[in-house]
């Protein structure tokens, strides 16, 4: 496929050099990124797989490189990654490839639609049309790379291919944090004025090259708990130092949400796993030795990394005050518009009509003067998705996640699967559940967590086979 791709692709590619060399003339400056644009075009033609390793590690750097904008469009440099893959792959149809949407033929995928209908129908409530637009933009993308991936996922190699990739990103991300940690390295160059959580004598959050600790963490959540499952269903230590590296990343966060979420998420992996009555004990007995081994390596590290867990701390922790008051305002919000919403992305623009005042001077006027504290978001995702997509979204979002823990079940107690594929695809499904165990303390959405979301169709469908044909085994 990748060779007619290549033997496809000479006539445009050979325009795209004459571009170059006509650009290389009138605008000397440009030669050197639009020659940059043009390897990673015709790299991006190898192989589907490259092409999600390419955007998958570039999620690592999303947040401190700018994009492009003209005029009133703009465009982010991991949507044109992905433009650019589907520009192969439909190059690739029109020469003869076929296109197998079988793979989407699941209830899984029909739920993530309707989820899509009810945000895209919440525009026409929304205040600001036009950040409803922008971020319906950037859910298209989010499915988008989602799509790609999984489309591509033919084989268990594939799955664990793919799932290593986000391994290594998020280890690579773990050492842009250790950098930062050693050298107080700024990564934010190119983007001033992007806002980011200072470091001080107090206490020290690494967020690498993402915007906030909790998103950094928020990513590290997932690889961590597949390579912890390979790890205690399947038995596979070869990459057991890298998992337990990014989970040391994940404690350096300081992130409380990301920190309740793996342990939660362990805690649901050990139910799943030793659920029967005569396994009770083993889930007790897990449980307080993950229990120990966190409160050792806190004990192990200094003082100023475990601050903000300790009671002195939280009575002067503005940020676990700003969440309260923001769920008071949601409340607000919700009581108002229960239906169908304010509109989405529309809660940062409305939710000052539905603040008091003694809170509205509290958040404005808290411990920077002039700064909205909390940036207008509620810190929660699930009741920011009521509040602005209305109560079908909401149900949608909580059916989603209970049939993902239900085929976790269901996958643990088939016999016929075999226990390498159940390792990674439990693994993959509480990494669904352990991100949203986070997002009940961060408004945060992005391309790894709807990749994982979209794992659930293939893994489903999987099942299924399993289920239904008794010969059948995935390969």
């Amino acid at each position: 496929m990748a060779l007619k791709v290549i033997r496809s692709a000479k006539y445009y590619l050979l325009l795209l050099e004459i571009l170059i060399i006509q650009l290389g003339i009138i605008y000397p400056k440009v030669i050197i990124p639009v020659s940059l644009v043009i390897i990673i075009f015709v790299v991006m033609s190898f192989n589907p797989l490259l092409n999600v390793a390419i955007i998958v590690f570039y999620l690592v750097f999303h947040d401190v490189i700018p994009g492009i904008s003209i005029g009133a469009l703009s465009i982010s440099p991991i949507q044109g990654l992905i433009l650019i893959a589907y520009f192969h792959f439909f190059i690739g149809v029109v020469f003869g490839n076929k296109i197998d949407i079988s793979i989407f033929k699941d209830k899984f995928f029909y739920l993530f639609m309707l989820f899509f209908f009810f945000a895209v129908i919440s525009l026409r409530v929304a205040t600001s049309k036009t950040a409803s637009i922008r971020y319906l933009r950037d859910f298209t993308y989010w499915m988008l790379f989602a799509g790609y991936a999984i489309y591509h996922l033919r084989t268990f190699a594939d799955f664990k291919k793919v799932l290593d990739y986000f391994l290594y990103a998020a280890v690579l991300a773990g050492i842009l944090g250790v950098i930062q940690l050693m050298f107080q390295t700024n990564y934010f160059v190119l983007v001033p004025g992007r806002w980011k959580i200072q470091n001080s004598d107090v206490f020290f959050r690494l967020n690498a090259t993402f915007r906030d600790p909790n998103f950094l963490g928020n990513f590290l959540i997932a690889p961590f708990l597949v390579g912890l499952s390979r790890i205690i269903i399947y038995h596979d230590y070869k990459k057991w130092p890298l998992t337990f590296f990014i989970f040391f990343i994940i404690v350096l966060t300081n992130s409380r949400g990301a920190m309740l979420a793996v342990l939660l998420a362990v805690g649901i992996m050990m139910i799943i796993i030793f659920r029967s009555h005569k396994n009770f004990r083993k889930i007790i007995w897990s449980s307080v030795f993950m229990i120990l081994g966190v409160i050792l390596l806190f004990l192990l590290l200094p003082k100023s990394y475990y601050i903000r867990f300790l009671p002195e701390f939280r009575k002067e922790d503005w940020a676990i005050i700003f969440r309260i008051m923001y769920l008071y305002i949601t409340i607000n919000v919700i009581s108002a518009h229960p239906i169908w919403g304010v509109g989405i992305n529309n809660f940062p623009v409305i939710f000052k009509k539905y603040t008091p005042d003694v809170i509205w001077q509290s958040i404005t006027l808290g411990e920077t003067r002039g700064i909205l504290q909390g940036g207008g978001y509620n810190h929660n995702t699930f009741l920011t998705i009521w509040a602005e997509t209305g109560i079908f979204n909401f149900i949608l979002f909580l059916l989603i996640l209970f049939l993902a823990f239900r085929l976790a079940l269901n996958l643990w107690n088939t016999e016929r699967i075999p226990l390498e594929q159940k390792a990674v695809f439990i693994g993959s499904i509480v990494g669904v559940l352990g991100i949203s165990i986070q997002l009940l303390t961060i408004t945060y959405l992005s391309y790894h967590f709807f990749f994982y979301l979209f794992m659930l169709i293939p893994i489903h469908r999987i099942y299924k086979k399993y289920v239904e044909r008794k010969e059948w085994v995935f390969k």
